[in-house]
C-alpha cells in the first residue's frame, strides 16, 4: 500500500521528470504495521501528527524548497516553512524507482537534534 500525502506533489514538482512523490513500500509498511498495533491496544501509535509539518496543527502559507542530488536515483529536498510563528525544517530523503520519486524517510528537527520517522518506527 502506498500513501499519498497532498502537500508532497507541489514541492516536489521542481524534481526533474518527477510526477508525483509517494511514501516508499517499507517506509509505508512501518507506519501501517504501527497503526495495525497501536489499533489492537486501543492506543493512537507512534505518528501522532503530519510528518510533513512535524505537528498536529499548521497554518502555513509559504515555504522554501532546495532540492540536493545525492547520488544516482537519490535526493534530499529541504522544505523550511513557518508553521503557527514557529520556523520549522523538513529533510526527505527520496529515491527514484521506476522514473517515479518516493519518499524513504523525513526528518525534522526536535530539540535540535534531527529525528527520522524510520527511526521512530524502528526502535
Amino acid at each position: 500500500m502506498t500513501l499519498i500525502w497532498a502537500a508532497a506533489p507541489r514541492g516536489l514538482r521542481s524534481i526533474p521528470n518527477a510526477r508525483f512523490a509517494t511514501i516508499s513500500s517499507p517506509l509505508a509498511a512501518l507506519i501501517i504495521k504501527d497503526r495495525k498495533n497501536a489499533a489492537r491496544h486501543g492506543e493512537v501509535g507512534q505518528l501522532d501528527g503530519d510528518p510533513f509539518v512535524d505537528a498536529q496543527d499548521w497554518n502555513i502559507d509559504k515555504f522554501d524548497i532546495e532540492v540536493t542530488d545525492t547520488g544516482p536515483g537519490k535526493a534530499k529536498a529541504t522544505v523550511k516553512f513557518i508553521n503557527l510563528d514557529q520556523p520549522a525544517t523538513i529533510v526527505l530523503d527520496l529515491v527514484k524507482i521506476k522514473n517515479e520519486w518516493h519518499i524513504s524517510d523525513i526528518t525534522s528537527l526536535r530539540d535540535g537534534k534531527p529525528e527520522s520517522l524510520r527511526a521512530l518506527f524502528t526502535h
